[in-house]
């Protein structure tokens, strides 16, 4: 029985296959195995406890250019099947600092999931899991955060 949705599940969902495809051998900040997203198999039963869920995603994008929108255009097309709402969309106009800003800003909404990819990769998850800690509770510590580095996935400290 298809009891929690785990953030694996959302982030396979978000994640085009094509972005899993440019590095083979993706991992986690602490090792973990990628789970391809051809692999993430949902039944009815399971997407109708997605559409009954009340889950919510954001972007927080670096720039938005062909690509990034091609992701977003096809994310929001899943998430829209699976009855997740788009609470926020940012383009930070590849200035890390405006990105920062955005992620702060976007966090305080709540997303059960933000995708983003830095301009940064090394600032980009450290004011991801800083805003995190000054919210305090505006949150979930275990919010899902798809970041792209080189290609991996991972999510902030």
């Amino acid at each position: 029985m298809f009891s929690r949705i785990t953030p694996g599940v959302l982030l396979a969902l978000a994640l085009p296959v094509a972005v899993l495809a440019q590095e083979p051998a993706t991992t986690g900040p602490n090792g973990e195995v990628a789970t391809p997203a051809a692999s993430v198999v949902l039944s009815e039963a399971d997407v109708e406890t997605l559409k009954a869920g009340g889950y919510t995603a954001a972007f927080a994008w670096h720039e938005l250019y062909d690509w990034s929108s091609a992701v977003s255009r096809g994310a929001r097309d899943e998430f829209q099947r699976l009855g997740i709402e788009v609470v926020a969309e940012t383009n930070a106009g590849f200035d890390a600092a405006r990105q920062t800003g955005d992620v702060e800003t976007v966090l305080a909404l709540k997303p059960s999931i933000l995708i983003s990819l830095p301009v940064d990769a090394e600032a980009g998850a450290q004011p991801t899991a800083r805003s995190r800690r000054q919210a305090q509770g505006s949150c979930s510590s275990t919010t899902p955060l798809a970041v792209w580095r080189r290609a991996r996935i991972s999510s902030p400290p």
